[in-house]
């Protein structure tokens, strides 16, 4: 490495004894803030790109830290702005464009192989005919290389990419010595290290000259001194000792003296005074601890605790639920507070029953047993038509003679589950007693499987809040739904929540929740009935159909959904926007043929006059738990009709650092609009979520990225696009 700080003298010996193709220099001061874009760029009236590769000696050398540097004639100007007739040339050389080393992607190696190349853009106040010159800083030997190509300029010219780069070459004489600076026959004009470095010994130099003290010994560099009692080498006072006799302090500091501590640590003191227990003035407590702080409680015991907390007097009674101390009331299991001096009767317990159809029923429990256990709640399963348990995040399986294994060991009033049938049946539990009608549900970002606690049903419209519904996206029942609309009204099927029914709430944040029995009307609603013609499964999605108002449906008309030739699914129609429930298979023998993730259900008009008509449309892959919004459509033409998004304008392009982005949306859809650079990487997200149907307008903002290239990709649900920019800056 060269020496950083060179006299005049040695930069001439360098010119006159090295090649003029290169000089050894600091880092050169080309981009001085690192973004691989000349500070002045804003001087110049056009730009172009080179994409290069180095070869110095026929060998590519280059890393990182190393810079490619672009160079035209320089101008005197009277002021920062260029004007042809006032500025004038001045024979020297000026950087116009400067590149940082950048490694090429693994994901491109197969096709440029490895190495470095140099991504650079070049300006000048001239369209074309204005020659550049090019150098090469090699980081790792601190030298700069003249380089033997020369370009001219082209305004937005664009030459060379990763995989076919520009190829400029240079090279420099080697020059064999001592490259080592600290040796004393160091040659600041070697490149080559020979070898032939010598050193001075430890504490001398190159001429052996001491250059360090002469200790009392008379050794250079050597560190024996004379100590204070006069001896060279010597170590003193010993340790402990107060002078050269090795005579010792007392505790009163005197030298030789004879003052020692007593035992409370006091130098020449007297002890413990008489009557006290220690050296602090304590005195013994009631339990005979010196210094204790033991007293006699309120029950008379020393060091007692008194009345215990939770306890209300000394003999260990506590409040019962009516509030008596030592008294004999407590909570049934209604949860009211009975006998004692309440004056009421423990509750009794009642008899549920919950009927069960073939395939999955989503239910709840408003009556539980005290033994809440999954064998006992299901103990009337003694047929086996009961063959598995589902919740939110744990399950259980029916291993015959009604022998249950799995994460599910008890129900709760709280959740939701799947019970899955064979056949039909009903669920009798005995012994029974009912949820606490206040009951809190907490709520998490995304799909919760919950009950419903109360014995009557409640209109959605009253059950929920309206400050809680702000935080709902949709409601999921048995073949019933409810979603949020983008203006914030709500349709669907589903109009009230019933007993002993579960339903999956979908929300955007965590939160308590209860229902309420009263409440504003939100939604004019109609009720839905589940079609027999197919079976529940425990997997649904639903399909709201966006344009059903040009389908021609009359009221009554039937809404059919298929897998290959099986009915999966089906809605009556009511005159409001229908929502399709579609099965999914779940394993169970009721739901064979059913959906499974990726297949495309094709939906069809079941007429009231017996004829069926065939819909077409882009219908989105089925996924579990999912909500779709299509468009169908009459015939196949008018299903391909406007069915991709399409860009407007992407303005301006290049750009810098703002960038305006018009794109069309065909009909209500999921839109996401993403920035991604040259890696394929994420680079921002600037919008995810459902749009309607419009023109619409974003503008990204790159100011804390770098210069170069980025792609724009906008996609929908079944359809996406990608567009090139270029950020300059």
């Amino acid at each position: 490495m060269m020496q950083k700080n060179k006299n005049i003298l040695s930069i001439i010996l360098a010119f006159l004894i090295l090649p003029v193709n290169f000089i050894y220099v600091d880092p050169p001061n080309w981009d001085p803030n690192g973004d691989g874009v000349i500070d002045n760029y804003t001087f110049y009236a056009n730009s172009g790109s080179i994409t290069a590769k180095v070869y110095i000696n026929t060998e590519d050398i280059s890393n990182d830290g190393d810079m490619l540097g672009a160079f035209g004639p320089a101008y005197d100007c009277p002021t920062e702005v260029f004007d042809q007739e006032t500025c004038i040339l001045n024979g020297e050389l000026e950087i116009r464009g400067v590149a940082l080393a950048s490694e090429i992607p693994p994901e491109l190696q197969f096709l440029a192989g490895e190495g470095y190349v140099f991504n650079i853009l070049a300006y000048s106040n001239e369209t074309s005919g204005e020659n550049l010159s090019f150098k090469f800083y090699d980081s790792s030997n601190d030298l700069i290389v003249d380089l033997d190509e020369t370009i001219e300029f082209i305004s937005d010219m664009t030459i060379g990419d990763v995989i076919v780069p520009q190829i400029f070459n240079g090279s420099y004489e080697s020059v064999s010595g001592c490259t080592d600076s600290l040796a004393c026959n160091y040659n600041p004009e070697a490149n080559n290290d020979d070898g032939s470095c010598y050193f001075a010994q430890e504490n001398y130099d190159c001429d052996g000259n001491c250059i360090e003290t002469i200790d009392c010994f008379g050794l250079c560099g050597g560190g024996a001194m004379i100590d204070e009692c006069g001896v060279c080498g010597g170590t003193g006072i010993p340790e402990g000792a107060c002078d050269c006799d090795g005579s010792a302090f007392d505790c009163a500091g005197i030298c030789g003296g004879i003052a020692i501590f007593d035992e409370c640590g006091i130098c020449g003191g007297s002890g413990i005074t008489e009557g006290e227990c220690d050296c602090y003035g304590n005195v013994l407590d009631c339990a005979g601890t010196c210094g204790g702080s033991a007293i006699f409680d309120e029950c008379g015991v020393c060091g007692g605790f008194g009345i215990l907390e939770g306890e209300c007097d000394c003999n260990g009674n506590t409040f019962d639920c009516f509030g008596e101390c030592g008294g004999d009331a407590f909570l049934d299991n209604c949860n009211q507070c009975v006998e004692g001096s309440s004056g009421l009767s423990e509750c009794e317990s009642s008899i549920l029953n919950i009927p069960i159809h073939v395939g999955a029923n989503l239910i709840s429990f408003n009556y539980l047993p005290i033994d809440n256990s999954i064998d006992n709640v299901l103990s009337s399963n003694n047929q086996d038509f009961i063959f598995s348990v589902l919740g939110e995040v744990n399950s259980a399986v029916n291993m015959g003679n009604n022998t249950w294994e799995g994460s599910l060991n008890n129900f709760s009033f709280e959740d939701g589950y799947w019970i899955r049938s064979l056949n039909t049946t009903s669920i009798s539990i005995g012994e029974s007693y009912p949820a606490q009608q206040n009951l809190i549900y907490n709520l998490h970002e995304g799909a919760n499987l919950i009950s419903y606690p109360f014995n009557n049903p409640i209109l959605f419209e009253n059950a929920i809040s309206d400050t809680l519904l702000n935080n709902f996206s949709a409601i999921l029942g048995e073949s019933v739904s409810l979603v949020k609309l983008e203006d914030g009204t709500w349709a669907g099927s589903l109009s009230y929540f019933e007993s002993n029914r579960a339903y999956w709430f979908i929300v955007d944040n965590d939160f308590e929740f209860n229902y309420l029995d009263n409440g504003n009307s939100r939604l004019n609603t109609h009720d839905f009935s589940n079609e027999s013609i197919y079976n529940q499964s425990s997997v649904q999605a639903f399909y709201y159909i966006h344009n059903f108002e040009d389908l021609d449906l009359s009221n009554g008309d039937v809404i059919v959904a298929f897998n290959n030739d099986m009915i999966v699914g089906s809605r009556v129609f009511n005159n409001l926007i229908p929502d399709i429930p579609v099965m999914g298979y779940d394993g169970g023998s009721y739901s064979f043929g059913y959906c499974s993730k990726d297949d495309i259900p094709v939906f069809k008009i079941l007429k009231q006059n017996g004829e069926i008509v065939d819909l077409y449309g882009d219908i989105p892959k089925y996924e579990n738990l999912e909500i779709f919004f299509i468009n169908l459509f009459l015939s196949d033409d008018n299903s391909n009709l406007l069915n991709k998004i399409s860009v407007l304008n992407l303005y301006p392009n290049p750009f810098n650092p703002l960038i305006n982005i018009d794109f069309r949306v065909p009909f209500y859809d999921k839109i996401t609009v993403e920035i991604y650079n040259l890696k394929g990487q994420l680079v921002e997200q600037i919008y995810n979520d459902y749009l309607y149907e419009g023109d619409y307008h974003y503008t990204w903002n790159a100011e804390e990225y770098h210069s170069g290239i980025y792609f724009i990709k906008i996609s929908s649900l079944n359809y996406s696009l990608t567009k090139k920019i270029t950020l300059i800056k």
